[in-house]
């Protein structure tokens, strides 16, 4: 690869560092060329760090390792360079981008062109290097934004952000598999143009690539068929595997970043429909040769005749399989379509502790990269008051009624207009639209008759019967993240704490020009001398409103190890709390 330019150069060195791989250099460390899946497997666990099961599993490496045959150090490096476990940033401001990082933007697109060009690179590393240049030099800036949910955030605070982390689309490693095969076909052609025979040992290892990045090459193509890109209803951008909202604080004099909110759209459906990837299981029928889902009306029947395989659809769509694995397999696609299984792609970090470690540990690089000194987050309580608020400000009203068949008619007014009308829906679905303390509290039939002459029968949830308990919400924020931040920090000699951060004032200060004292004023007698204080800052804390939030100091060592990115790893298993959605558009309800 050319040389870039010396600021691109440094700027480029610095992204790459965002991310770090575990895996990548566990494979490089493997002590000889050749072994036992499970001698591959056993190094991976002892790696310094531990190499995490989501980046073995996303690479496809672990399934080559399941293979149980004996794998190639080559072999799994050209896995894992086929499909990388890859997470590119999306930071979104409202700060308009300068003049000065346009034009630096724009004369790093010119050098990326210009080595693509004279073939220093190629089209996937242009593509990669674009990308994060744009990204780069979009801070500050709007190129990726403007922000959507800045309402949604405690008074006060500055240079509020949104950080998405996402990974690419299903089709993005495609151009790089497709410039591997070529290059090694480049080279058996180059080989057989100089008389080389196929007994040649650099035939053989020649033709041994070519096989690795033909197989590489297949099994792209055929997971870009079978993965689907996810998008939430927060967010345009596809694939976000988290998000992160955050602003800057003072707090106890430290440059705080003050995490708003922290989120996974992609694991809260996944974790309550389930994923398109999960193994679906299959009944047997004991006498005869057919198999059935749990749900979707689709079977299997085995065709004595020939020991083919026969898909039987609804609507009368039938096809024939060679093995009971494809068979299965179309009937999966078959199921997802007709929404009988759930369309949830798959994902890494499923587990609500592992994209919350990997989304917290991220947000901790970012406040060392902008020279953050602390790092804090709302409580529990915060988010809940977010969520009840939010929940009175579109409804002051729920009313609901039985159908008789474990189904309801809801309905929400507003101001004694109805904002939001449904018929026949379960509880499941009431809770995707209320939560889950609304839908517990019809499901127990808590609510009160109204006056409504024309319908006696119809149950209301009014005024307190909407609070909302948000046990999730004070697991999440209080005790996970609490545990996150602990686990992270007490390596580096730090430890959370419960600080006070000013969210309002109750009033202005000013300083008597004879006195020199500080006086506050809140609208009626200003020089009352119970206002009267010797410093500014004595007088500012006294019409300040705060609120404590959960903190921790970002010391030296923290920002040592963060110079070097965010491992891609985590570990664990948890339950993830409630985000509903209160039918508001665009979803800010879930914003909380």
């Amino acid at each position: 690869m050319a040389a870039l330019g010396k600021a691109a150069k440094e700027v480029y060195g610095a992204l790459s560092n965002i991310y770090r791989s575990r895996l990548e250099p566990a494979i490089k460390a493997l002590p000889q060329e050749k072994m036992q899946a499970a001698q591959a497997e056993g190094f991976f666990k002892k790696f310094p760090g531990g190499v995490g099961a989501d980046e073995l599993n996303y690479s496809g490496v672990q399934g080559m390792i399941d293979a149980g045959q004996p794998v190639t150090k080559t072999g799994l490096l050209e896995q894992y360079n086929a499909n990388p476990l890859q997470i590119n940033d999306v930071v979104k401001t409202d700060t308009v981008r300068s003049a000065d990082n346009r034009a630096g933007l724009v004369s790093e697109r010119d050098e990326i062109f210009s080595m693509f060009d004279n073939g220093s690179i190629n089209r996937s590393e242009r593509d990669g290097m674009l990308m994060d240049a744009e990204n780069r030099w979009s801070d500050p800036g709007m190129e990726n934004g403007p922000t959507k949910f800045s309402d949604y955030t405690l008074p006060g605070g500055e240079d509020y952000r949104e950080l998405l982390m996402t990974l690419p689309p299903s089709y993005s490693n495609m151009n790089k598999l497709d410039d591997a095969l070529a290059k090694e076909s480049k080279i058996l052609d180059a080989l057989e143009a100089q008389g080389v025979k196929e007994t040649d040992p650099r035939w053989v290892t020649a033709e041994k690539r070519y096989a690795e990045a033909e197989r590489s090459q297949k099994a792209g193509a055929a997971k870009m068929q079978s993965q689907q890109d996810y998008t939430s209803g927060h967010y345009d951008e596809p694939n976000i595997l988290a998000h992160a909202r955050y602003n800057t604080r003072n707090i106890d004099g430290d440059k705080t970043l003050f995490i708003e909110e922290i989120q996974s759209d992609w694991h809260q459906a996944g974790r309550d429909q389930g994923y398109s990837g999960d193994e679906i299981k299959w009944a047997k029928d004991e006498n005869m040769d057919f198999w059935t889902p749990e749900k979707g009306g689709v079977k299997i029947e085995r065709i004595a005749s020939n020991g083919k395989y026969q898909v039987k659809s609804p609507g009368g769509i039938r096809e024939i399989y060679n093995t009971l694995e494809d068979a299965k397999e179309s009937s999966a696609k078959t199921l997802r379509n007709i929404g009988a299984i759930s369309s949830v792609p798959d994902a890494p970090y499923k587990a609500t502790d592992k994209w919350q470690s990997l989304a917290f540990r991220r947000t901790v690089k970012e406040a060392v990269d902008q020279g953050h000194d602390r790092i804090a987050w709302t409580k529990g309580k915060t988010q809940i008051d977010r969520y009840e608020e939010t929940l009175r400000r579109n409804v002051d009203e729920v009313t609901y009624e039985p159908v008789g068949d474990g189904t309801y008619n809801v309905a929400a007014e507003k101001g004694g207009s109805v904002v939001h009308d449904v018929d026949g829906v379960t509880l499941d679905e009431i809770q995707d639209l209320y939560g889950k303390d609304i839908a517990g509290k019809i499901e127990k039939d808590t609510g009160g008759f109204g006056e409504r002459p024309l319908r006696p029968d119809l149950k209301v949830l009014t005024g307190d019967d909407l609070s909302i308990g948000g046990e999730g919400m004070k697991s999440f924020y209080d005790k996970m993240m609490v545990n996150t931040a602990n686990t992270f920090g007490k390596k580096y000699g730090a430890k959370v704490e419960v600080k006070n951060v000013e969210t309002d004032k109750v009033g202005e200060i000013f300083q008597d020009a004879s006195s020199r004292k500080w006086f506050v004023d809140t609208g009626d007698n200003l020089m009352n001398t119970e206002r009267m204080f010797d410093t500014k800052e004595a007088a500012q804390a006294a019409i300040s409103k705060g609120q404590e939030v959960w903190s921790m100091k970002i010391t030296p060592e923290m920002k040592k190890a963060m110079a070097g990115g965010v491992a891609l790893s985590g570990a664990g298993v948890a339950v993830m709390p409630e985000f509903p959605d209160y039918f508001t558009a665009p979803q800010e309800g879930q914003k909380q």
